[in-house]
């Protein structure tokens, strides 16, 4: 598929152009309706970002009024950008070991959604006992076991507090001190705030979507 064409190329690119790692490309935009802008790190200027072309980390995207984009990061991930929202990403593979000792592979999709909506699916991790984390502003949500739709909304909500809600599969949200709370389908986390990274505890209580 096309989709598939262009993260081959992405990755020989990388492969043999040896790019800077803040300006890997970490994805493909597989859509880009209407007025969508990127800014790449190190640069000033704003550019139109195109169907086909690949989204680099650390990128600052906007998608103005009625303007939507897609992306398909190398690991499967998908993210539907809404209109006027403004979103920073970066992926990141690293290796740790888990409680047992043993060494797993941790994949990282690090967000910043400054304003508006976007909506992310993911694939539970290729090897079975590895998760994958999303770091949205500086919270953790991990996925482990099963595919997974979350869907996360600043629109409704007033300073640093967005909402999220999990359309499909399960999602533990993840505190500092490695203590979760599990989000299943058709729930959600109304008004969570960076401030209450701390702990679970500190989280707002999940209900069901409206």
């Amino acid at each position: 598929t096309f989709v598939s064409i262009c993260l081959v190329v992405l990755f020989f690119e990388d492969i043999f152009l040896q790019k800077p790692a803040e300006k890997t490309a970490i994805g493909v935009v597989k859509v880009a309706d209407g007025n969508v802008r990127v800014k790449y790190p190190g640069f000033v200027n704003w550019f139109n970002l195109k169907q086909g072309q690949f989204v680099r980390s650390k990128s600052l995207v906007f998608t103005s009024k009625d303007a939507r984009a897609t992306y398909v990061l190398i690991d499967g991930t998908v993210i539907n950008q809404d209109p006027e929202t403004l979103l920073k990403l970066a992926f990141k593979i690293k290796k740790q070991k888990n409680k047992s000792g043993k060494n797993v592979t941790l994949e990282n999709i690090d967000l910043s959604l400054t304003k508006g909506s976007v909506a992310i699916t993911t694939s539970p991790p290729e090897t079975k006992g590895n998760s994958k984390d999303i770091n949205l502003n500086k919270n953790t949500f991990r996925i482990k076991g099963e595919d997974s739709l979350i869907k996360v909304d600043k629109s409704k909500q007033k300073d640093d507090a967005y909402d999220l809600a999990v359309i499909k599969g399960k999602v533990d949200y993840v505190d500092k001190k490695g203590e979760s709370l599990t989000l299943e389908k058709g729930e959600r986390v109304a008004g969570i705030r960076d401030s209450q990274a701390a702990t679970v505890a500190d989280a707002p209580k999940k209900e069901k979507v409206p």
